[in-house]
């Protein structure tokens, strides 16, 4: 064998000890993992959070706030009435990530 052939075996042979090893498949497993957490996260960002709303305030405000709502949301549950414990009752039978409460006077606090 050729000595630069002798002088690369030697070299990975201290290279490549278990000290070095250890590290580089910890890391490629450690990213793969993660890589593959990532992908099932861009799947569910595709989906509409649910959504109930429970608009007590009929100004120009609260009514833009519920247009946005309803644009980046599915709402499954919309009322007007001052009853939260009802509308949370509803909210949690259907599987509903929050429960969204626009106040009397909204517009005009914020005006």
């Amino acid at each position: 064998m050729s000595a630069l052939g002798n002088i690369i075996r030697k070299e990975l042979r201290e290279l490549l000890t278990p000290a070095t090893l250890l590290p580089i498949i910890f890391m490629s497993m450690l990213f793969g993992s993660m890589g593959q957490m990532m992908g099932n996260i861009g799947e569910q960002l595709e989906e509409k959070p649910v959504i109930g709303v429970i608009n007590e305030d009929n100004g120009v405000l609260s009514n833009l706030s519920f247009k946005v709502l309803c644009n980046y949301t599915s709402i499954v549950y919309n009322s007007s009435n001052n009853d939260v414990e009802d509308a949370l009752k509803e909210v949690e039978e259907r599987d509903v990530v929050a429960l969204v409460v626009i106040p009397k006077n909204f517009t005009s606090s914020i005006l």
